[in-house]
């Protein structure tokens, strides 16, 4: 009698054994998970600028490369200058992998300047790493009545702004109080898109925009050479046609206005990176991240890339985490200056 229960038992740990064996040995959890999902970018500005245009052209390429091939899709959440879709993300969005979005850099530095208007901290986010450094321009049209930062010195310009918490207007505000220029700032646009029509419309004379921004949508006024470059952010001049326009952090004349520039400079270069909401699983970041360079490395990708004049230079995640880091260190009394001069 123990005889025989104990062959059974022996039959029931083989059979068992069986059926672990046949348990398949190359099961992805990540896969699994995003197997039949579908993965939202949000973009923080309305349709029509580039953020908008690169979410799309993520949206046709990431897919492939993220395990378990989900849909993605795009959703603009415009509003508050990037405020909106960060504290959204932050907040309310699913911690499961399925939501990331992508920042303009007024977004980080708001944050920093009213920690207690926002519902979210830039240093909690996932950062997955951005495709290029942001090159900021300030720009006007040929009938402006100032064509160079020196001339906006002399007389006024009418400048359209998203809003205070944007870099449409921290940039032209900064250079009204550290360089002398007369802009006229102008707020209550609800994207680029809607700048450009009012610069062509002749409402405001120009704006802060993003040098891709401008090359993608506005063709005719680049054909036509009507842009007249005021300054720009970046580390280096966009292209050789600009290799005479100022660099922001070269117009600072002592150490307050080198730390504010620097400020701002440090948003702008992390504004092209894409973020997680807190609390996502560390293996479906990886994932993702993995994802990310995988796509910017894409033949398809690049050649469409390319055709839609976007640069892709990416930048590491953890090289945008020290950018924004940097900022947060900003001191004490220039964040209070900072904050009452961008009007929030």
């Amino acid at each position: 009698m123990l005889c025989g229960l104990g062959n059974a038992i022996r039959r029931l740990w083989f059979v068992g054994a069986l059926l672990a064996g046949a348990a398949p040995a190359t099961a992805d959890p990540v896969s699994d998970f995003y197997a039949g999902k579908t993965v939202s970018i949000v973009v923080p500005l309305a349709p029509g600028g580039s953020y908008s245009l690169f979410a799309q052209l993520l949206q046709q390429h990431l897919p492939r490369h993220i395990p378990g091939n989900p849909t993605v899709v795009v959703q603009h959440m415009p509003g508050a200058g990037g405020v909106t879709a960060a504290n959204w993300l932050y907040s309310v969005a699913p911690k499961d992998g399925t939501a990331l979005a992508t920042f303009n850099s007024a977004a980080s530095t708001y944050a920093v300047l009213n920690p207690e208007k926002i519902k979210f901290d830039p240093l909690q986010f996932t950062w997955l790493g951005g495709w290029n450094e942001t090159v900021t321009v300030l720009v006007v049209l040929e009938n402006s009545p100032a064509q160079t930062l020196a001339e906006a010195k002399e007389k006024e310009i009418i400048i359209g702004s998203v809003g205070s918490g944007s870099l449409t207007y921290m940039l032209p505000a900064l250079l009204n109080t550290y360089v002398g220029t007369k802009f006229k700032i102008v707020t209550g646009y609800p994207g680029a898109n809607n700048v450009y029509l009012a610069m062509e419309q002749g409402e405001v004379h120009g704006s802060t925009a993003l040098a891709e921004s401008l090359n993608a949508s506005r063709q005719e006024w680049v054909q036509k050479d009507r842009m007249r470059f005021l300054m720009q952010i970046a580390r280096k001049p966009y292209s050789d046609k600009m290799a005479n326009v100022p660099l922001l952090n070269d117009l600072a004349t002592n150490d307050e206005s080198r730390q504010a520039f620097g400020f701002l400079s440090a948003g702008s270069m992390a504004a092209r990176a894409l973020q997680l909401p807190p609390g996502v699983p560390a293996d479906r970041v990886e994932a993702l991240k993995k994802a990310l360079e995988a796509t910017y490395a894409d033949p398809q990708f690049l050649q469409e890339a390319v055709r839609m004049k976007f640069e892709i230079d990416p930048i590491p995640a953890d090289e945008v985490f020290r950018m924004v880091k940097s900022m947060a260190s900003l001191p004490a009394p220039l964040k209070e200056k900072l904050r009452v001069l961008l009007g929030d």
